[in-house]
């Protein structure tokens, strides 16, 4: 948990964040709604102000409202939480593997795709990994409460919540669980039902039979992104337990083959923007493994393939870790440059005007507005420029040098330059 905790500080830090915009919207919706105003919020033009007004229906957003008081910090300690929290539960799930429950715990949490979607700034979808943790051992065991309230809160997740939810079926009807079954399909159709009340639209590929269509007759490439392809094949290397867990993995490989076969969002992959939807499909795999490891350290004879085999995963995970987090410590010096430069801008109330990059650290402010992201006319930037007490501008561009005549007219003055960037103030 630290270790991943450290490692999502550190790309925040630097400056790297996958969708600085995102993070800054998340971040100031919910510092405002902490401050009673809602989940008001300037950074994002196409975003609502409210949880019902959002592209996505995700009531569990109400979760980053503590966090968000320290800031983005906050919100990305939040994803390595939920993260950690996942591999923990599944972990604790297989305690039959006795001193190998550890070595599991770590695989899982190191894993790959599990660092990868802990650094992965701060997305609400995350949410299902550990609730379909806890479901999957809920139904094992009977305990049908924790699975009500799993399922519950898979409803509030986002718009995929039906088809979560609807996995957990042939695990159910595996499990000699019928009633359980007939349980889930109803909290399906009840979260789908919920979901379009909230105005969720989730639409992967508008026209994926025409698409395949095309695939079949040799016109489009089967996989859409090879390096999406690649880190999915790395990202199974704990499918030799998998398998031993069919009705969990199977409905976690078809949710990640439709992504890579029909997807038209950002790359899933370690550096794609699109990591995030994996969320969906991950638990599903993860917990396969899990269920899978215990299942085959049950034989004694492959008690010492089972110690290798989360070992080999480990030092995978491990490496493939360390590499990315030192990658991003390589960029220290430029980031400290950054840093000084928007340390110089107060805390709120004063409004901002910034960069992608500077978004995250200064969103806890009421008005937070990011270049490329807003409207050109000349109306609508004067608007925004009778609101703003900082900015931060590239030195050079026609976006910047509109921007910088009409601070001038608002009495704004330039005040620090570094990094190809000037900070502006009253």
């Amino acid at each position: 948990m630290l270790l991943l905790l450290l490692a999502a500080a550190l790309r925040l830090h630097v400056h790297r964040s996958l969708a600085p915009g995102d993070l800054a919207f998340f971040t100031q919706s919910a510092w405002n709604a902490a401050h009673g105003r809602g989940f008001a919020q300037t950074a994002l033009s196409f975003e609502g102000s409210s949880l019902w007004s959002s592209v996505h229906w995700s009531p569990v957003r109400l979760l980053h409202i503590p966090f968000a008081l320290l800031g983005a910090p906050g919100l990305v300690a939040l994803q390595a939480l939920l993260v950690s929290l996942a591999a923990l539960i599944l972990a604790r799930s297989a305690r039959g593997l006795g001193a190998l429950g550890p070595l599991l715990l770590l695989a899982l949490a190191l894993h790959p795709l599990s660092f990868a979607l802990a650094t992965a700034d701060a997305r609400p979808i995350l949410v299902f990994l550990p609730l379909v943790a806890l479901a999957v051992g809920a139904i094992e065991r009977g305990r049908y409460a924790w699975l009500a309230v799993a399922v519950l809160g898979m409803a509030m997740v986002r718009e995929e919540a039906p088809f979560v939810i609807l996995a957990l079926l042939p695990w159910a009807l595996g499990r000699g669980a019928r009633p359980v079954g007939i349980l889930l399909g109803g909290a399906s159709l009840a979260a789908m039902i919920v979901g379009a009340w909230g105005g969720a639209a989730m639409q992967t590929h508008p026209d994926p039979l025409g698409h395949l269509s095309q695939v079949l007759a040799g016109r489009a490439a089967l996989f859409r992104d090879p390096q999406e392809l690649g880190f999915a094949a790395l990202s199974l290397a704990l499918l030799p337990f998998a398998v031993l867990a069919p009705r969990l993995l199977l409905p976690g490989l078809l949710g990640w083959a439709w992504l890579l076969v029909f997807s038209t969002r950002e790359p899933a992959h370690a550096d794609g923007a699109g990591i995030h939807y994996l969320a969906v499909a991950w638990p599903f795999v993860a917990s396969a493994a899990a269920v899978g490891a215990r299942r085959a350290w049950a034989s004694v004879r492959l008690r010492p393939l089972v110690g290798l085999t989360l070992l080999a995963c480990l030092l995978v995970g491990l490496g493939g870790g360390g590499q990315r987090a030192a990658s991003w410590s390589a960029e220290l010096d430029e980031a400290r440059q950054r840093r000084a430069l928007i340390e110089g801008i107060a805390p709120q109330p004063g409004g901002a005007l910034v960069p992608d990059w500077a978004a995250p650290a200064l969103a806890r402010r009421e008005g937070l507005w990011m270049l490329g992201h807003l409207d050109s006319s000349e109306e609508a930037m004067r608007t925004v420029a009778a609101g703003l007490d900082h900015a931060v501008l590239p030195e050079e561009g026609e976006e910047a040098r509109r921007w910088a005549e009409l601070l001038r007219e608002e009495g704004l003055r330039p005040k620090q330059r570094a990094g190809g960037d000037v900070r502006w103030g009253r």
